[in-house]
Order: structure tokens, then C-alpha cells, then sequence
């Protein structure tokens, strides 16, 4: 189903997300989770190396320090965005 939805329902707290789909999506499924994550939350973003133009802004966006997130950059397969959620 269409992720926006599915996950629009989701109770809070949530610990930890998994994006792994639409590349367009990353950004606006993090966006709808932020207010359900807790202080130390993971959220790992899949294929950042693999689709590195797509998901510029994203990576941009974590690692920015303006996002509430701590991330980094892991050179694991297409590559992980792995990040903590500061609040």
C-alpha cells in the first residue's frame, strides 16, 4: 500500500524505522515519523551509495545537524544511512 497511509496509524513510540523503498518517499515517511520517535530512536536509510543522486537531499538532510539527528555514512552494499534521533 501506499506508505504514507500504512504508516499514518502507526502508534507512538516508534524505536526504529527502515527505509527501504520509493527513494522519493525517504523524506516524507521520516517527516510523518519524527513526531512518534523518542530521544535515541535508529533510523536506517538503505541504498544511500547505490541511488546517491536521488537521495542527496536526504543524506544532506541527516547529516546536516539541523534535523535532530546524529547520522553517518556506512559503506556496507549500496550503502546505509544510520542515524539517531536527539530530538
Amino acid at each position: 500500500g501506499d506508505a504514507l497511509k500504512t504508516l499514518a496509524d502507526v502508534p507512538a513510540p516508534v524505536d526504529f524505522v527502515l527505509l527501504d523503498g520509493w527513494k522519493e518517499l525517504y523524506q516524507p515517511v521520516l517527516e510523518l515519523l519524527v513526531p512518534k520517535l523518542r530521544k535515541g530512536s535508529v533510523v536506517v536509510a538503505d541504498d544511500i551509495f547505490r541511488f546517491r543522486t536521488a537521495l542527496a537531499p536526504y543524506v544532506s538532510l541527516m547529516q546536516s545537524g539541523k534535523s535532530g539527528f546524529t547520522s553517518t555514512s556506512l559503506r556496507m552494499a549500496g550503502g546505509l544511512e544510520y542515524s539517531v534521533y536527539q530530538g
